[in-house]
């Protein structure tokens, strides 16, 4: 397939998920999510996971070739401002620190095996 098609595809249950949303979010009967939206949300996830795998090789060129550097340097700066004193600007970039750190590490365990 050619990547807008998928794109297309893609964007196309993005709106259907968006609508079945409102549509469950309005209705009286809350005991059961729409078959719609289950089988609408597997789909979308299902696609995302292929598409990730099949970029498998990409997203590690990426990850070593411009990720690490970055990688390392936050950590770095977090474990400095970490282990002193800091004032209220300090603990607010380091809370940014650790969400940082944190995305990193979801993405990077499931999609690269690194050091991280």
């Amino acid at each position: 397939m050619i990547q807008t098609d998928i794109d297309a595809v893609y964007n196309n249950m993005l709106s259907l998920l968006k609508e079945e949303l409102v549509i469950s979010q309005n209705s009286k009967d809350n005991s059961r999510i729409s078959y719609r939206l289950r089988n609408i949300f597997t789909f979308m996830f299902d696609h995302y996971d292929k598409l990730v795998n099949a970029n498998k090789e990409l997203i590690e060129t990426h990850m070593s070739k411009y990720y690490t550097y970055p990688v390392e340097l936050i950590n770095s700066e977090y474990n400095l401002l970490y282990i002193s004193e800091i004032n209220a600007i300090e603990k607010k970039t380091l809370e940014d620190y650790k969400k940082t750190i944190d995305c990193v590490k979801r993405f990077t365990d499931k999609y690269y095996n690194s050091r991280y």
